[in-house]
């Protein structure tokens, strides 16, 4: 039985779409869990996740992460300010770094933080400690579908 629903993204009321424990905004096409995690247990898996000492980045995501890059050398010019919002091991980052950006790292996992700030990276946990209007650019890769509120996140990049 399909329910109405208000789709934390587009912020449209719609009939959900099941698709096993996702729902699918009839307006935006977004899937979204149906039960969400809540902030809390997100942070303590991150945390979990990003203990682990050994980073594996198989070929594929490398080259993923060097097409990305390639987008960005059309964007942005060299020294401009790179933040990566759940930016995990930072491989992105110093990759940015060694084309000659200015990367800043978010994620809410501290010890990933931490790892890039021991590489001369500005750093932060929250999105509240990021002064307002200071990056040419924001990446968000793979982040979205973590968020418990997808709308407050996007707005808080604008910010």
């Amino acid at each position: 039985m399909n329910k109405s629903i208000k789709c934390s993204v587009c912020n449209n009321f719609g009939n959900k779409e099941k698709f096993g424990e996702y729902i699918k905004c009839n307006f935006c096409h977004t899937l979204l869990l149906e039960h969400p995690p809540t902030e809390k247990s997100m942070q303590k898996a991150f945390n979990e996740y990003a203990s682990v000492d050994d980073i594996d980045c198989t070929n594929k995501a490398l080259l993923v992460l060097k097409e990305r890059l390639r987008v960005l050398d059309h964007l942005l010019p060299k020294k401009s300010n790179v933040l990566d919002v759940g930016c995990g091991s930072g491989i992105f980052l110093e990759l940015a770094l060694e084309a000659g950006y200015v990367p800043a790292a978010m994620d809410i996992a501290s010890q990933y933080v931490e790892r890039l700030k021991k590489k001369g990276m500005q750093g932060y946990i929250s999105m509240k400690d990021i002064p307002r209007k200071s990056f040419d650019m924001i990446t968000a890769f793979d982040v979205i579908e973590h968020t418990t509120n997808p709308q407050k996140f996007i707005q808080d990049i604008k910010k």
